[in-house]
């Protein structure tokens, strides 16, 4: 049985496709109808949706085609594939049909019909629609404002008077990750920001060597660090070190009193990190940023980007599971 739409549903049994007629009734009886209906009368039942299938009326014309339910799956793949991905619709449709039957292959819709079925589904996905004209009146959709787990996703907004407003993205058990995994890596990437926000930000944590992000936010403007060669310079030294280190450098100076850092020594010096071996730059976040810009076209609208985020999220809750659970067995 295959679902070929949002309210329709197909049955294959012994070479033949049929589209539910009407059912369930009170005792759960579905009536199926051969899908040619205008050239065969054949029909039957079932009890649900699952088999058996009982044939009531014998088929006509034409008769069975054992390749039809190849057929059928490769559609109902290829509508998938083009709401979860990015991929151009002849990589979708070649990567679909290459396992097929040569049989089946003779009988799909030709490319042009393929991809027309593409741009369909990816016009009625949740991220669709026009794009919004100003920050007030932005409005998440209904269905994105929760995960495919039915969690609470859009975590806040400061609302449409905010000149600058921010939109959040997390879930109460990325919330739990970042309060377990105390290193996070931030970064902002520019280029598929919505045009009315100037960067997609997004805060990652590293589990068991694997990075993976568990916070996204829409930002209207960008933070540039004055003290980058600075710090750079300090990284190495030791954090009790480095008021010694810096009145070292500035010892030619007329100038004797030290200015107290504008943010604390031990927010960004780096000795301990290398002495524990936690990682010193956020390069895994910005490759994950540069692969997610090459994946998608520049400036998605806002909606699409909260399904994709959506769709990663779905993603990574089985794998994070599973690396945690790796991790706790390696030390019993």
């Amino acid at each position: 049985m295959s679902k070929i739409n949002r309210n329709g549903m197909k049955l294959i049994s012994k070479g033949f496709a049929y589209t539910k007629e009407r059912g369930p009734n009170t005792l759960g009886k579905v009536t199926w109808k051969c899908e040619y209906t205008t050239k065969c009368t054949g029909r039957g039942y079932s009890k649900g949706f699952e088999p058996p299938f009982t044939l009531t009326v014998v088929h006509k014309n034409p008769g069975p085609d054992f390749t039809r339910h190849q057929v059928l799956q490769s559609n109902i793949e290829i509508k998938n594939r083009a709401e979860i991905s990015r991929d151009k619709p002849r990589t979708i449709i070649e990567e679909t049909n290459k396992q097929i039957s040569l049989d089946a292959v003779m009988k799909l819709p030709n490319y042009d019909a393929s991809r027309a079925k593409i741009k369909r589904a990816r016009s009625n996905k949740a991220g669709a629609g026009k794009e919004f004209g100003d920050l007030s009146k932005i409005e998440i959709k209904d269905e994105l404002k929760s995960t495919y787990r039915n969690e609470k996703f859009l975590w806040g907004d400061s609302g449409a008077d905010d000149p600058e407003r921010i939109l959040v993205f997390t879930t109460k058990e990325n919330l739990k990750l970042m309060d377990k995994h105390r290193d996070w890596f931030c970064d902002g990437t520019f280029d598929i920001s919505p045009t009315l926000f100037t960067q997609l930000y997004s805060i990652h944590v590293i589990i068991n060597n694997k990075d993976f992000p568990v916070l996204y936010a829409f930002l209207r403007n960008k933070n540039q660090d004055t003290y980058v060669k600075l710090l750079q310079a300090l990284a190495f030294v030791k954090s009790e070190d480095v008021i010694k280190g810096f009145n070292l450098i500035k010892k030619k100076k007329s100038k004797k009193v030290r200015v107290v850092p504008r943010f604390p020594i031990c927010t960004w010096n780096l000795y301990d990190r290398i002495i524990n071996c936690q990682p010193r730059t956020t390069n895994a976040v910005e490759a994950w940023h540069n692969a997610l810009s090459s994946d998608e076209k520049n400036h998605l609208k806002i909606n699409e980007l909260v399904e994709k985020f959506n769709l990663l999220y779905n993603l990574e809750v089985p794998e994070v599971g599973d690396i945690e659970e790796n991790v706790l067995q390696k030390m019993d």
